[in-house]
């Protein structure tokens, strides 16, 4: 029998989990962010003294259990990353995490995998702050993901599906300290920058299996070894988001969710291989 947190999971495309961290910590993380300049919207796991103590409080919290109801085989992938102040001018066209699928023309495989994305906000999700999250309520469940079509013409039907939800989106409610587990097919937005608070977001990976571990890295590679090659800085939201072994098997003895540990060489090198 399925839990209600996994009804509820499949049903709507996310949960919430409410005081994921509290308010003490919550004041400490934005003392210690306010103070980050806004030219650089994204921050990686070097980037800040804290954060593997922060990490290490995370993958610790015992709230973390309830992924357990979500999925029975639960893996998190440790693409830690903080972004501030990155809201963007006005409302965008919806995005879904996965669509890098589409990118690299391996749509074939988007049914059989089970990702989300998980998301802890510093600050209240509302339509009074920016970069609360925008959703398109049920997206997730949208025929398009079953499509057998060419890149191209699937390429098409995104961009116009995309474009007419832009103003169906609403704005997902959550308080400050909350987490956010939400469906990689679920078309989301963040609101454009308004009022005082500067957003801050804490965001990382969730597969449900090993399959979807393996379908998962398979494009990931090479999105990852660009991310790597790349000269232009500050480009992408996942920069500085690939550890060593070394750093990251502080965490994998004491955290609830098993974590997938990869290093820039062997992306670099599976990427040969996914081509």
């Amino acid at each position: 029998m399925q839990s209600k947190l996994r009804q509820q999971f499949e049903n709507d495309g996310y949960v919430i989990i409410n005081n994921f961290l509290d308010e003490k910590t919550i004041k400490n993380l934005r003392d210690n962010f306010s103070k980050a300049k806004d030219e650089k919207k994204y921050l990686g796991f070097y980037s800040w003294r804290d954060y593997e103590k922060f990490v290490g409080d995370l993958l610790t919290n015992k709230k973390l259990n309830l992924i357990k109801e979500i999925y029975n085989e639960p893996i998190l992938y440790p693409d830690f990353q903080v972004q501030i102040s990155n809201s963007p001018k006005k409302l965008l066209r919806p995005h879904w995490d996965l669509q890098s699928f589409l990118r690299y023309n391996k749509m074939k495989t988007i049914q059989d995998i089970k990702y989300s994305k998980v998301g802890i906000y510093l600050q209240d999700s509302d339509i009074y702050n920016s970069g609360s999250i925008h959703y398109v309520p049920n997206s997730h469940k949208s025929f398009f993901y079953s499509i057998k079509r060419p890149k191209r013409i699937l390429s098409y039907i995104n961009t116009l599906r995309r474009k007419y939800f832009t103003k169906k989106q609403v704005v997902m409610k959550l308080k400050a300290g909350d987490m956010l587990i939400f469906n990689g097919k679920l078309l989301h937005s963040s609101s454009p920058k308004k009022g005082n608070i500067k957003k801050i977001s804490f965001y990382m990976s969730l597969l449900g299996d090993k399959k979807s571990l393996k379908y998962y890295l398979s494009n990931e590679i090479l999105r990852m070894a660009n991310d790597i090659n790349t000269s232009t800085e500050n480009t992408d939201h996942r920069i500085e988001y690939v550890f060593s072994k070394e750093k990251i098997s502080k965490f994998k003895n004491n955290s609830i969710i098993p974590i997938f540990v990869i290093d820039q060489n062997s992306i670099l090198d599976l990427k040969k291989k996914f081509i």
